[in-house]
């Protein structure tokens, strides 16, 4: 039997679907997004192929935690393989999920069995790191090992992310008729903060059209990682989201960038935002 095994949902498997998942001895479990009244299992019944097809401006999209039954559920599969379960959930600072699995774990068929992470990671910056988690796991001889390797990048995420047009956010009532029709008529693009897990929607810049907008945060990016380069002493890893790789690459290259790894935004933020969005995530690696 195994001495610890790796509980991820939708956002923290990597990028990765449910079978994917299962293949690699883990245990999954989804977050729900309801799309006009219907819930569906993301990352198990749906991906992002399917939002981009089914989710338009009239669409009433939200997303919601993990089910609680199948939280209880994977704990119950994982103890059947592991003496542990070790769970990164979604981050708190998008959802209650932390909260809900740390009270079904204080059960007593699970007391002392299943660790809950304080998780800050969505799937963009765990997506550079899955596969270095899983062999942690798999080589733990405590938590506490695979405690210290997540907590290393603890308020060093940071990201800058752009929708493809502002549908989605008038939609989901984020902006108003007014600032939408006024957005598109002036190509207008907001580019919404992302720090450790959290969209700060309050310190969202804005550029104006495409080209611009992504000289504009490959920029805001380029500077940051000089930032932290500065104070951690560690290398930079760049990542890129969107349905323009290639312009955006380009821009990166023009303004020194070398080092890129390309991930992909997890339904968490599609069914906020849009398919189609794009952005640069600075992931500190170690050295």
């Amino acid at each position: 039997m195994k001495k610890v095994i790796l509980m991820v949902d939708t956002t923290t498997a990597g990028g990765f679907m449910k079978p994917e998942i299962e293949k690699k001895g883990l245990i999954f479990v989804p977050i729900v997004v309801t799309v006009d009244g219907v819930e569906y299992k993301a990352g198990d019944e749906i991906n992002n192929g399917w939002l981009a097809k089914n989710v338009n401006i009239k669409s009433v999209v939200k997303t919601s935690q993990v089910n609680p039954l199948e939280i209880e559920n994977g704990f119950k599969r994982g103890l059947e393989s592991a003496e542990h379960v070790f769970y990164v959930p979604i981050s708190t600072g998008l959802s209650s999920t932390y909260s809900t699995a740390s009270a079904i774990a204080a059960k007593p068929e699970f007391k002392g069995k299943v660790t809950i992470y304080d998780s800050h990671y969505i799937t963009p910056w765990i997506q550079v790191i899955f596969q270095d988690l899983i062999d942690v796991v798999n080589k733990a001889n405590s938590t506490s090992e695979i405690e210290e390797f997540l907590n290393y990048w603890n308020g060093k995420m940071f990201g800058w992310i752009a929708p493809q047009n502002l549908d989605r956010l008038y939609a989901g009532g984020r902006i108003s008729k007014v600032q939408y029709i006024a957005g598109k008529l002036l190509k207008v693009t907001p580019v919404i903060p992302v720090f450790n897990g959290s969209m700060n929607e309050e310190g969202t810049v804005k550029g104006k059209g495409l080209e611009k907008t992504m000289d504009k945060v490959a920029k805001i990016a380029i500077a940051k990682s000089k930032e932290l380069e500065a104070e951690l002493g560690v290398e930079i890893a760049l990542s890129y989201i969107d349905e323009f790789e290639l312009g955006l690459k380009q821009i990166l290259k023009d303004n020194g960038v070398t080092k890129m790894t390309k991930v992909e935004l997890g339904p968490e933020i599609i069914a906020h935002i849009g398919s189609g969005s794009w952005g640069v995530g600075l992931m500190p690696r170690k050295k």
